[in-house]
């Protein structure tokens, strides 16, 4: 079975279920608390494994205990962790997320200069491994140079077109197939208007 490569972010989010989204400071009581795992790469990788797809995670993680967390649970759920690069000198990504009773969200998210730093370990890869990659937007550098090296592969390329604060064009350029959200269309595109979105990011491919 050919290997689905999914590449960037690896997050530990802490989970907080609260009546309602606060709207000022102060003190609020969490109905229930978790620790998962998170980050779109690695949300996608495991969704992969559990529809018994061999799946690889190619992401950078902090030199912490935090990682050891995530690196674990991955390996729970089935997703091969060779390529989740721990980094000198920096923490893991994490993210305070709280939901209400109505399944709305809000997420704070920290994330260390150094993870985004250059991926030199990257060129040890094969990439003409896998039989697809799933790239998302969060970490820019190793987001291009991985979709860069699997189209050189002939690998198929994917992008998870979500909203980030980096210009998105040079990774929709290299995507044989772009899954834009809603908010990540209106930020690309500019356009509000589904439709309108899609036809401009079509002249933008």
């Amino acid at each position: 079975m050919m290997i689905l490569a999914c590449v960037g972010s690896a997050v530990l989010d802490h989970l907080f279920r609260i009546r309602k989204l606060p709207v000022e400071s102060g003190k609020f009581v969490a109905s229930n608390y978790a620790e998962i795992g998170g980050g779109p790469a690695a949300t996608a990788a495991v969704a992969a494994a559990r529809l018994g797809r061999a799946v690889q995670l190619i992401a950078p993680v902090g030199h912490d205990s935090t990682a050891s967390s995530i690196i674990f649970e991955l390996r729970e759920r089935n997703v091969d962790t060779t390529w989740v690069h721990m980094v000198e000198n920096a923490t893991s990504s994490v993210s305070a997320v709280l939901v209400d009773e109505a399944g709305e969200r809000l997420i704070i998210n920290h994330r260390h200069p150094l993870i985004d730093g250059e991926p030199e370990w990257m060129k040890d890869i094969d990439f003409s491994a896998y039989g697809a990659l799933l790239s998302d937007v969060r970490w820019p550098r190793g987001n291009r140079r991985a979709m860069e090296q699997a189209k050189t592969a002939g690998v198929m390329t994917i992008l998870d077109a979500d909203v980030c604060p980096d210009d998105m064009s040079p990774l929709v350029a290299l995507a044989d197939h772009a899954a834009f959200s809603q908010p990540g269309l209106a930020r690309f595109t500019g356009e509000t208007d589904i439709a309108a979105g899609l036809r401009v990011a079509a002249k933008k491919t």
